[in-house]
């Protein structure tokens, strides 16, 4: 039991940096979205939601770090793999942001040719791949910090950005 807490303990450590970013991010898109609804009436997505879905943004990458080809670049530069794990990342969202409208979709019309359909209809548009070119500037750019901290190690990053502990 003690192991079992021990490693719900590290998952959570892992979790709440990422947890807080996504969350960040997704307040910030929803607060231009919140602005650009009075002018064509889109729906506020709400607190909750925004929450979620940082919860299950943050999870996707954690599990994502599970994958066995997730290292493949790590005897390389820095860049080889902030990049390769960035695509990981963003296929694995990519992965969930279309299961995440399909599922709803599978409920309402109960049929996968429908779903398909609606989905295939989604993809074309830019309001699906405006979002996903966003998270793929943020997610390069978090990968890169995550990288640099794993490299340079976590108390030098603290003592350069926050200074010597008194």
């Amino acid at each position: 039991m003690k192991k079992f807490f021990q490693i719900c303990r590290t998952e959570f450590k892992r979790m709440v940096p990422l947890f807080l970013f996504f969350f960040v991010i997704f307040s910030l898109a929803d607060l231009v979205r919140l602005l650009k609804s009075k002018e064509t009436g889109e729906a506020y997505a709400g607190f909750a939601t925004i929450f979620v879905s940082a919860m299950m943004m943050a999870k996707v990458i954690i599990l994502s770090d599970y994958l066995p080809i997730i290292e493949r670049y790590s005897h390389k530069p820095l860049i080889y793999t902030t990049c390769w794990k960035t695509l990981i990342y963003l296929v694995c969202t990519l992965f969930f942001r279309i299961l995440d409208r399909a599922v709803p979709k599978l409920f309402e019309h109960e049929s996968i040719g429908l779903v398909c359909d609606g989905i295939a209809r989604e993809l074309t548009q830019m309001e699906f791949w405006l979002p996903q070119i966003w998270l793929l500037l943020l997610l390069f750019i978090m990968e890169a910090y995550r990288e640099l901290i794993y490299a340079v190690g976590v108390d030098k990053v603290r003592v350069l950005f926050l200074g010597e502990r008194r």
